[in-house]
């Protein structure tokens, strides 16, 4: 998408994206709506989870463009080594926690033989089919279409800046993979192989709309549009659970909070179109990073802390809403313990492959 010939952005023009509360605000509204049990059907029926996956997608979407036009323009290897330091120690982490108390409360359904173990510890395996429905941290589901799109747009930066046009490349990149977004929802596909394309338009969304900011390209403004068009249609499909081929065409299908739901998807949207170009006091820079820091650690524990509390029978004894604080208080200290505990640590090496090391 970035024009031919340009250099890569030094490092100084590099701005800090005050994006950490954002994404620890989209971390919030999926433990929200996994802990809308507690809190009634008017909140479980917004679907906040989808609104806090798809608009974390988006955000994946211009990440990795930065990274591979900054940081890994020559070494698309090293972006997937980064990356790989980034998901599995505090995802490896998580699920060792999760083996450990779903075991003790002798939850049911926990798989404990060889095989279902192998595919939670290396998280890729669950894609293949002997490895379906076998994740212990289900909603790692949406961690493993990141994987795909971080090795998809790995290789498609390793061809085009192996071309004369790279841009020519990267926007044609954009185009096939919302070209796979429609064939994927017209065939209803979204089991197969392929089938991660069903979420293609967040991520080009993503991607488009650095070009257009950072490097000022008319055609991933337009990629941008049309972008945001199918991830309108997209968030549509998912919220009304649409069959292959297109929207319902009755009134009836359109429930309110679906609508609202969607919404608030397009609101998320705005946001971040607000906040990305925009550059804050640097004193809140720190306050922002150490947000952003624990929303993937908040992300993956929450579910266990529900199962927790569903367990200890919270809510019987404090009502939903102390179940629903219990839930949002000790994910929070938990994902400071992994965050602090794991990733940190884990940051030198990440940085180390980087190049450079990044607010903190």
């Amino acid at each position: 998408m970035s024009a031919e010939g340009h250099d890569p952005l030094p490092l100084a023009s590099h701005p800090y994206r005050f994006l950490g509360s954002y994404r620890f605000a989209l971390a919030l509204l999926v433990l929200t709506s996994h802990a809308s049990e507690f809190l009634g059907p008017a909140i479980a029926g917004l679907s906040l989870g989808n609104v806090g996956v798809f608009l974390f997608f988006m955000i994946s979407g211009a990440v990795i463009c930065e990274a591979l036009d900054i940081f890994y323009r020559d070494s698309p290897r090293r972006f997937l080594i980064n990356r790989a330091l980034k998901i599995f120690p505090a995802y490896w982490s998580a699920v060792a926690l999760y083996y450990v108390l779903l075991v003790t409360l002798d939850a049911p359904g926990v798989e404990t033989a060889l095989w279902p173990i192998l595919v939670n510890f290396s998280l890729l395996l669950s894609y293949l089919p002997a490895g379906n429905n076998l994740l212990i941290i289900e909603i790692a589901w949406a961690v493993v279409v990141e994987c795909q799109f971080y090795l998809i747009a790995a290789v498609l930066y390793f061809i085009a800046r192996r071309t004369k046009t790279p841009g020519i490349v990267l926007f044609a990149g954009g185009v096939a993979a919302l070209g796979g977004y429609l064939f994927v929802h017209a065939t209803g596909g979204y089991t197969r192989f392929y089938g991660g394309f069903r979420f293609a338009p967040y991520f080009v969304l993503g991607s488009a709309l650095y070009y257009a900011f950072v490097r000022h390209d008319a055609k991933a403004a337009l990629l941008a549009v049309a972008a945001a068009i199918l991830a309108l249609h997209s968030y549509l499909i998912y919220a009304l659970q649409t069959p292959a081929g297109g929207l319902p065409l009755e009134a009836s299908a359109y429930e309110p909070s679906k609508l609202l739901s969607t919404a608030l998807f397009v609101v998320g949207v705005v946001v971040f179109l607000w906040l990305f170009p925009r550059q804050f006091p640097q004193s809140a820079e720190r306050f922002d990073k150490r947000l952003g820091d624990f929303t993937y650690a908040i992300y993956l524990i929450h579910p266990l802390v529900i199962v927790v509390a569903l367990y200890l029978g919270i809510a019987a004894l404090a009502g939903g809403g102390g179940a629903y604080l219990f839930t949002l208080f000790v994910s929070f200290i938990l994902a400071v313990a992994i965050a602090r505990g794991v990733e940190r640590p884990v940051m030198r090496l990440r940085n180390r492959f980087r190049g450079q090391r990044l607010y903190d």
